[in-house]
């Protein structure tokens, strides 16, 4: 069976989320305010923990690869950053401001 990631559905995905914020890093604006590329999605509920979120937009977030690591350590579990972010966003709503 292909890891999560290599999954067809998962490409098609990512790219949407990608597009949908126009290819910027949100946590990187959010938190820091700082306007930086991103390229790749992560899931603010990790998918190992609610796979039933895997692919729920409001669990996803563009960050670039620098911002992503700033959000998780090596071990996959979540740094106080990612931790933050998680407690940020409520399961079934959108975390973009209104």
């Amino acid at each position: 069976m292909p890891r999560f990631h290599d999954k067809t559905r998962w490409k098609k995905r990512s790219r949407m989320i990608l597009s949908r914020d126009n290819y910027l890093d949100m946590v990187a604006l959010r938190f820091f305010g700082i306007r930086q590329e991103a390229d790749m999605v992560h899931h603010i509920y990790p998918v190992e923990d609610y796979p039933e979120f895997a692919y729920a937009e409001w669990n996803l977030i563009s960050t670039s690869r620098k911002t992503h690591n700033r959000l998780h350590y090596a071990d996959g579990s979540l740094t106080p950053l990612g931790q933050t972010l998680l407690d940020s966003v409520t399961p079934g709503q959108t975390w973009r401001k209104q």
